[in-house]
C-alpha cells in the first residue's frame, strides 16, 4: 500500500476496484470501467480514436486523459479478488492475465497497482491441457519448481518462434473460451476487437494451432447463429445495436456535437473493422493538417452482409429489416473508377462511395490476404484526397458497409460471421480546428 500512497501524494487518479459481482473472465472489463468512471468524475475528456486497439493502447489513452485532468498517474486498488474463484476454486486464466498486465504496467508507467497479499496466493488456472488427455484420465504433470512462478509463459518459452503471428494468441483463446453466457454489448465488442479479430487474423495468416482454429470457429458459429436469430426482432422490439442503416443519423449527431456546418457520409465498400483501423490512421496522416479524427462508432450490418442490402437499409431505415432481400450482388467496379470517391443518391439523400477495397480484394483472388496492406493504403489515399477538397467545418463520416472472411486466402462476404457483420465508422472534421 505504500506505493499507492506515494502515487496519491503525486495527485494520482484514485481507482478502487472491488471484484464482487464481476463475472469470471470479466476482470479486465471491470477494471477498465472503474478507471473510466473515475475519469468521468475527474472531468477528463472522452476516449481517443485508437482506444479500442488493444489493452496497452487503452491504458495509454487513460493515462493521457488523467494527465490532462490534472493527475500525475493512476493508482488502482484491487480488493475481494477471491470472489472470482467461485465456483471452481481458482482464478480464470483471463483474470490472472489481467492482474499480471497491470502488475507489469506498474513497473513501466505512472501506474500503482495494489492488491491484498492474501489474494496473491490464490490458485490460477493458466496452464491448459488438451481435452483428450483429460478424457483419458492422464495425470497432470507437476511443473519444475523454477517454472511455477512463470507457468503462464512456460509454454511460450518452449514453442518455436512465431514472429509473424500475434504472440498473445493463447491469451486470445483463453478469453474467447471464458466468454460464456449472456454479455453486454460493450463487453462483446471488446471481446471481438481485442481477442477474436487478432486470433482470426493469426489463423488466416497461417498460425496452424488447432486450439486457435477451434476457438475462432466456435466463436464464429455462436455469433452467426445468435445474430441471425436476433435480427428479425430488431424491428419488433426496437432493441438493437447501432447499425449501418443509422449512418445518416449518426453523422448528423456527430456534426452537431463537433460544431460542423455540414456532414457528408462516405461508404467504403468492404472496409472490415481491422482494415478501417489501418485506413483511418493513414488518412489522418495524409490529410496534411487539413482534418482531424474526432469520433468513432461500432456498427452492425444487416443480413446478408452485402453492399446491396446495406444500401437498401440506408434508403429505407429499420423498415428494410421487415422483408427478405432479393440478393443480386453486382459486379464490383473496375478500372480507375473504383479508386475514386463518387457521389450517388440514396432515396432523397447524397451518399459518397469508394469501391477500391472490394474491387481490389476481388481481383486478388486467393492472394487477397497478402494484398491487405496495399489495399488499405490505396483506400486511405483516395479518402484523404476527397477530404482535402472539402470546405472548412465539414464533418466526413467514413464507414464500412460490411466486412469479409477469408477462405483459402480469398475474401468472401455475405455471411453472418463477426468479421463480415461488425464494421466501424470514423468522423473527420475538416478545417481550422483551433
Amino acid at each position: 500500500m505504500q506505493e499507492v500512497l506515494a502515487v496519491y501524494t503525486q495527485r494520482a487518479l484514485a481507482v478502487i476496484v472491488r471484484a464482487y459481482g464481476t463475472r469470471r473472465g470479466g476482470l479486465a472489463e471491470h477494471i477498465e470501467e472503474a478507471i473510466e468512471s473515475a475519469l468521468r468524475v475527474a472531468g477528463a475528456g472522452p476516449a481517443g480514436i485508437s482506444f479500442d486497439r488493444d489493452e496497452d493502447t487503452r491504458l495509454s489513452d487513460q493515462l493521457f486523459r488523467a494527465r490532462r485532468a490534472g493527475h500525475d498517474g493512476i493508482a488502482i486498488r484491487l480488493t475481494a479478488l477471491r470472489a472470482l474463484c467461485a465456483p471452481v476454486g481458482g482464478l480464470d486464466a483471463a483474470d490472472a492475465q489481467t492482474v499480471a498486465f497491470y502488475m507489469r504496467a506498474a513497473a513501466e508507467r505512472p501506474i500503482a497497482f495494489e492488491m491484498d497479499d492474501a489474494d496473491k496466493t490464490l490458485p490460477a488456472f493458466v496452464v491448459a491441457r488438451p481435452l483428450d488427455e483429460v478424457l483419458r484420465g492422464e495425470p497432470e504433470m507437476e511443473p519444475e519448481p523454477e517454472a511455477e512462478a512463470v507457468a503462464e509463459t512456460a509454454t511460450e518459452a518452449e514453442a518455436e518462434p512465431e514472429p509473424e503471428f500475434d504472440p498473445r494468441w493463447r491469451e486470445h483463446v483463453s478469453a474467447l473460451e471464458a466468454a460464456r453466457g449472456p454479455q453486454t454489448l460493450a463487453s462483446f465488442e471488446r471481446l471481438f476487437v481485442h481477442s477474436y479479430l487478432p486470433l482470426a487474423s493469426a489463423v488466416d495468416a497461417g498460425l496452424g494451432e488447432r486450439a486457435a482454429d477451434l476457438a475462432r470457429e466456435e466463436f464464429r458459429r455462436t455469433f452467426a447463429r445468435a445474430y441471425a436469430d436476433a435480427l428479425p426482432t430488431f424491428v419488433l422490439t426496437g432493441k438493437r445495436p447501432r447499425m449501418v442503416l443509422d449512418a445518416y443519423d449518426i453523422a448528423s449527431k456527430m456534426a452537431r456535437a463537433h460544431g460542423a456546418r455540414n456532414a457528408q457520409v462516405l461508404l467504403v465498400d468492404g472496409m472490415r473493422y481491422d482494415v478501417a483501423a489501418r485506413v483511418v490512421t493513414r488518412v489522418a496522416a495524409l490529410s496534411e493538417g487539413r482534418a482531424a479524427l474526432v469520433d468513432r462508432v461500432t456498427l452492425f450490418s444487416a443480413l446478408p452482409s452485402s453492399t446491396p442490402r446495406q444500401l437498401e437499409s440506408l434508403a429505407r431505415g429499420v423498415e428494410a429489416l421487415r422483408s427478405a432481400h432479393d440478393e443480386r450482388d453486382p459486379e464490383p467496379m473496375r478500372d480507375r473508377t473504383a479508386d475514386t470517391v463518387r457521389r450517388m443518391r440514396i432515396g432523397s439523400r447524397d451518399l459518397f462511395k469508394l469501391d477500391s477495397i472490394e474491387t481490389s480484394l476481388a481481383a486478388a483472388g486467393d492472394a487477397a490476404h497478402a494484398a491487405l496492406e496495399d489495399v488499405s493504403e490505396d483506400a486511405a489515399r483516395a479518402i484523404a484526397k476527397h477530404l482535402r477538397a472539402q470546405g472548412d467545418r465539414t464533418l466526413l463520416f467514413v464507414f464500412g458497409d460490411h466486412g469479409f472472411r477469408f477462405e483459402r486466402g480469398a475474401a468472401k462476404h455475405g455471411g453472418a460471421s463477426p468479421e463480415e457483420v461488425i464494421v466501424s465508422g470514423h468522423a473527420f472534421l475538416v478545417g481550422d480546428l483551433h
